[in-house]
Parts: structure tokens; C-alpha cells; sequence
């Protein structure tokens, strides 16, 4: 039996209490986490909500902690393909379960057989490929439920530009869908008068609140950076070739004030618990999944955060809607 559960987009509470009603009955559970930077953040959290953290092993690398006979083992998605799997695991659980990782989903097909449950975890679960690793799907609740909670925070939405997309082609993948081709995105990004009614905004309405930016490439984010840098903005550029140490290096200079915006391209995504009160959002996309992913980066709580700017350079609102 396998089942995909669409958490909120901050759910670190739904795996915790999944694990600890597996590990109270003396069962053995492995959680797989997509990236390394989250390791950490998931063992916090777990000990945060009362789990055990003498029964935390680490599959990653070369951790001093690794012990594969505790209870809970903790895993780096790309550590795990290259391993051999833990054995006697009673409980497989696949964070961002939207990702498509092949090594990962043979595992999922190979425990299923021996009758191993499987549970993956997504706040977007619209991946077309999920239909054949998970049998059910079960949606607790959504967005717009979580902000009248108040467990996610409300937003200010503005969409001050929409970019001319005629002639923009459009590619497939199993991850995301259908989604506009990078290359021919990035032409139309890179103009200077999108960049500067970026910047401009910023200046005018962005608060001076800490912010993310999700830009096409790194080019259009370095583009978009420097523009920043030269109106007196300290911003910087984090990708998925940055250095997990130079990722952190970063983080802390954001949480401190030091740096004000990160221009993110392909990461922050997930797992980021940072304060962030206002998103830019300058990466056109089809894709629902890249959608909600990004802009949930600002819709965590934190004491005195009132509410979120959005502020949409895509046009992407117009043709996904709000979150």
C-alpha cells in the first residue's frame, strides 16, 4: 500500500506524527529527504515534536551519526541511490514526493512488492508520474483553509508587469508538465525594462522586507542581482550548483539583515524556514507545481508578520490563479 499526502506547504508537523506512531509500536522508518540542506532541518523538527533523538541515524555521506540500527533513519535522497538500502524498514516516507528521482521510485516499486508501506509527502502533487508509485491521495485540507487558520500567513498580491510570452515554446518533462522553454524565457526576462520595473518596484513598494526572487537562469538572476547591487540593494545569487556551506553562508546573512533579497534559480523551493515577507516572482511558468512551490516560501508564520507582498513579474497569475 502506498499513499500520497498533499501537506501544507510548511508540514513538518504531518511526518513527525507519521513516524511517531510507527516508532511507538517498535517499527522502523526511513525518511527520505530530496535535498541535503534539509537534513538537519528534519532531525530539528522531529526532536522539535518529541521525537526521539538518540533514534535518529543519518544516511549522508560520511555523518558521524550515521547508525543504521536506530529506529529512524534520516536520508539524502542522493546518498540513498548510491547505497544500498537500509534493511527492515517498515515504513518508507518520500518528502517532496513531486520530484522525480528514478533510483528512489524503483525503490518504491520493489518495497511496495514485499509489502512495505510508502508515503510520500507534497504540497503540490501534480506530477504526472505519481498516479503509478501511490494508489491513493489524500488532500487534509488546502491553502486557503490554512490561512483563515492561521497557520499559514495571509498575502498582499500585485502583478505590476506581465511580459509578452508570444512565440515562447513550450517543453514537456515528468516532473513539471508542460512549461515554457528556459532558453527562449530567459531572451525575454533579461530585457532591461523587465528588470528595471523589477528593481523599481522593489524600491517603491517592497518595504525593504527580507525577499526571495525566482528567476529563470542564472544568467537572468545575475542580471537581475547586479541591478539590485547598484541600487544600493544587497542582494545574491543562490543556485543549485552553489556549495551546501556557501548555501548556508548565505541563509545566514538573509536571517541576520546583511543581505536583503536572494535571487534564487531552481532552489528554495523546499524546506526553507527563513522569515521571508515579500516574493518576486520573475520566473514564467505553466507549471502549477513551480508555482506554489515558490510562492509558498512565503506563506510560513513568524511572530509579527502580519502578511506576505507577492509580487508577480510573470503574468503567470493570470493564467495559474492565486495560491
Amino acid at each position: 500500500m502506498s499513499k500520497c499526502v498533499r501537506r501544507r506547504i510548511t508540514g513538518g508537523r504531518i511526518a513527525a506524527f507519521i513516524v511517531a506512531g510507527f516508532v511507538s509500536r517498535g517499527m522502523r522508518v526511513l525518511f527520505c529527504a530530496p535535498y541535503t540542506i534539509l537534513i538537519g532541518q528534519t532531525a530539528n523538527r522531529f526532536v522539535e515534536y518529541g521525537l526521539p533523538g538518540d533514534e535518529i541515524g543519518y544516511i549522508w555521506a560520511d555523518h558521524p551519526n550515521y547508525d543504521p540500527d536506530r529506529k529512524i533513519q534520516i536520508a539524502s535522497a542522493d546518498t540513498l541511490i548510491r547505497r544500498v538500502f537500509p534493511d527492515n524498514i517498515d515504513l518508507l516516507i518520500i518528502d517532496e514526493a513531486h520530484l522525480r528521482k528514478k533510483r528512489i521510485l524503483q525503490d518504491i516499486e520493489r518495497l511496495r512488492a514485499s509489502g512495505v508501506k510508502v508515503i510520500g509527502l507534497s504540497g503540490t502533487p501534480f506530477s504526472p508520474f505519481l498516479g503509478k508509485y501511490y494508489d491513493r491521495l489524500i488532500k487534509p485540507t488546502t491553502i486557503g483553509e490554512l490561512i483563515q487558520r492561521g497557520d499559514l500567513s495571509k498575502y498582499e498580491f500585485y502583478a505590476p508587469t506581465k511580459p509578452d510570452l508570444k512565440g515562447v515554446k513550450t517543453k514537456s518533462s515528468l516532473e513539471y508538465g508542460n512549461d515554457y522553454n528556459e532558453t527562449q524565457l530567459a531572451e525575454i526576462m533579461c530585457g532591461s525594462t523587465l528588470v528595471g520595473d523589477i528593481v523599481q518596484n522593489w524600491l517603491e513598494n517592497g518595504r525593504d522586507l527580507p525577499t526571495i526572487a525566482f528567476c529563470v537562469n542564472v544568467a537572468h538572476a545575475n542580471y537581475l542581482t547586479i541591478q539590485f547591487n547598484l541600487a544600493g540593494v544587497n542582494a545574491e545569487v543562490m543556485t543549485a550548483d552553489t556549495p551546501v556551506d556557501e548555501r548556508q553562508t548565505i541563509i545566514h546573512r538573509f536571517e541576520t539583515g546583511a543581505t536583503k533579497i536572494i535571487v534564487s534559480v531552481g532552489v528554495l523551493v523546499a524546506g526553507f524556514d527563513s522569515d521571508v515577507r515579500c516574493i518576486i516572482y520573475a520566473r514564467p511558468t505553466k507549471s502549477e507545481i513551480r508555482w506554489l512551490q515558490a510562492l509558498g516560501r512565503g506563506l510560513r508564520t513568524a511572530p509579527g508578520k502580519e502578511s506576505c507582498l507577492i509580487f508577480d513579474h510573470s503574468g503567470t497569475v493570470h493564467r495559474l490563479g492565486y495560491p
